[in-house]
């Protein structure tokens, strides 16, 4: 199986090397295409054509040799890798299946843990996630086509950052709004207690004694006014100084609507009982009621 490997290995074109015109080499060139990248991310719009390997569980939620053992593990299975496109966004992952075009993969950023190139491998890369329904730890594995796996983990780091940019300024403008809500609370208790409270007036009260037993009284003798006032007149009933009036109806019309069922005037007539027992006699009657199931 080895050789076989082997003798099919040797049939594939190698990697041109990529030279500028300038004679920067690879790095400079690497460097271009990582920014436009990433300006691809934050647009929405970052593809990679890539083959599928599959997923398998790990143990742990990173870790550099944990993704390529999962790697090693994916490339011996007798599994055939599906061709397809991923996309790389500040939202998530999602593979395509190039010929069905049907969703394979859709992973939330939030949701991965680590990503990392394989060190043996130029074009694999892998991820790790938390699967939303077994709670598992699960390594995806990908192989790049015409890319190096290195540039894959790079958007994917990307859209990390993206991702936390957006958390971060959610975070603030939910505080903003706590700290509003809180003052705003506040400035209604305050005015709220300072209308409620009112403090008594130096000047309304009587400076001497003299004042206060003429005051008390005046008051003495309204009293008893009020009280003769009361025993001669009879009591009238004081009116309610609210005024409460029904809520207005609102007239509904719907054409489609169905009438309520309502009975025939000759249901609501009250009839007649039949009464024809009183006519029998009493050995005729239906009823035994002198008769008993009791045992004798």
């Amino acid at each position: 199986m080895q050789r076989l490997r082997s003798f099919r290995d040797s049939f594939r074109r190698k990697k041109d090397k990529i030279s500028q015109p300038d004679g920067n080499g690879d790095g400079s060139h690497k460097a271009h295409q990582w920014h436009s990248d990433e300006i691809c991310v934050r647009q929405g719009n970052c593809i990679f054509p890539i083959k599928y390997l599959g997923c398998v569980e790990v143990f742990e939620s990173r870790g550099m040799p944990i993704c390529e053992e999962a790697l090693k593990v994916l490339r011996g299975t007798k599994r055939k890798a599906i061709r397809g496109t991923l996309f790389v966004s500040g939202d998530g992952l999602r593979v395509v299946d190039g010929e069905m075009r049907g969703l394979i993969v859709d992973q939330t950023i939030e949701k991965v843990s680590f990503c990392s190139p394989d060190r043996n491998n130029e074009r694999g890369f892998a991820y790790i996630c938390r699967d939303g329904t077994t709670r598992r730890w699960m390594c995806h594995g990908f192989h790049a086509v015409g890319n190096s796996g290195e540039r894959l983990s790079h958007a994917v780091g990307c859209a990390f950052a993206i991702c936390l940019e957006r958390k971060q300024k959610r975070d603030r403008e939910a505080a903003a709004l706590a700290a509003a809500a809180a003052a705003a609370a506040a400035a209604a208790t305050a005015n709220s207690t300072n209308s409620s409270s009112g403090s008594p007036n130096p000047h309304n009260q009587p400076q001497n004694s003299f004042i206060a037993s003429r005051n008390l009284q005046s008051l003495n003798s309204a009293n008893t006014q009020h009280n003769s006032e009361q025993n001669n007149s009879t009591p009238t009933p004081r009116a309610s100084p609210f005024k409460v009036e029904p809520p207005p109806l609102k007239q509904v019309t719907n054409p489609y609507a169905i009438d309520r069922p309502h009975a025939t005037p000759s249901t609501l007539q009250r009839q007649t009982s039949y009464r024809p027992f009183n006519k029998l006699q009493r050995s005729q009657t239906p009823f035994k009621r002198q008769l008993s199931l009791r045992y004798a």
